[in-house]
C-alpha cells in the first residue's frame, strides 16, 4: 500500500467536528492555567501562545503549508497537556500547604 493511499485512508477517519470540540477544551485548559499564574513574563508568553493557536486555526486555510491545521492542533495538545500537569501541581501544592497549616491528626 502506498503512502499516499494510506494517508487518504487515515484522513477519512478524522472527524473535524470532534477536533473542534476538543480544540475548545484545549484552549480552555490553557486559558485556566493563564488565569492561575501570577503576572510575569511567563503569563505574557502564555497569552502569546493562545493568540498564535487561535489565529493559526482560524487562518489555517489561507496558509499554503501542508497539514498546517494538524500542526497547530498538535502543538495546542502539547501545551494543554503541559498546562494540565502544571495545574495539578498547583492544586497539590495548595492542598499540601493547607494541610500543614491545620496539622490534621489521625
Amino acid at each position: 500500500m502506498s503512502k499516499r493511499k494510506l494517508l487518504t485512508l487515515l484522513h477519512g477517519l478524522i472527524n473535524i467536528s470532534t477536533t473542534n470540540k476538543t480544540l475548545f477544551l484545549i484552549i480552555l485548559i490553557i486559558g485556566i492555567y493563564e488565569v492561575l499564574t501570577e503576572l510575569s513574563w511567563f503569563k505574557n508568553s502564555i497569552k502569546i501562545v493562545l493568540i498564535c493557536i487561535i489565529v493559526g486555526i482560524v487562518f489555517s486555510d489561507l496558509i499554503p503549508i501542508n497539514n498546517f491545521y494538524s500542526a497547530v492542533y498538535n502543538t495546542a495538545w502539547f501545551f494543554a497537556t503541559a498546562a494540565f500537569i502544571l495545574i495539578l501541581i498547583k492544586i497539590l501544592y495548595y492542598f499540601e500547604h493547607k494541610s500543614q497549616n491545620y496539622k490534621i491528626r489521625f
